[in-house]
């Protein structure tokens, strides 16, 4: 079984898409994403927290794979990232192991 992307994910990418955050350890994340990026590439988005807090962030993608049809899974490493950004990567991560 495959996890859909919903049509409003946390991260909206700047040139079109969603994401949700898979894992987040300090500035390496994992998203699944509704478009790929080639590796190297800087993939530009913001994140939207819980409380409707929005962070804007580049990651320098590594790898994309193809998890299903539309569906990717995007390892990446967040660039000049905030504590706040970094944070808001992290409260994703535990939302969506809590079920939330």
């Amino acid at each position: 079984m495959t996890e859909e992307i919903t049509a409003r994910g946390p991260i909206a990418w700047d040139e079109g898409g969603t994401a949700q955050v898979r894992s987040a350890k300090d500035v390496d994340v994992v998203l699944r994403s509704s478009v790929p990026y080639p590796p190297g590439k800087p993939a530009r988005g913001t994140l939207t927290t819980a409380s409707e807090e929005r962070h804007t962030f580049t990651a320098k993608v590594s790898r994309s794979q193809r998890v299903a049809e539309g569906v990717w899974d995007v390892r990446a490493k967040l660039q000049s990232a905030t504590t706040a950004v970094r944070l808001a990567f992290a409260e994703s991560v535990a939302l969506s192991a809590s079920g939330s």
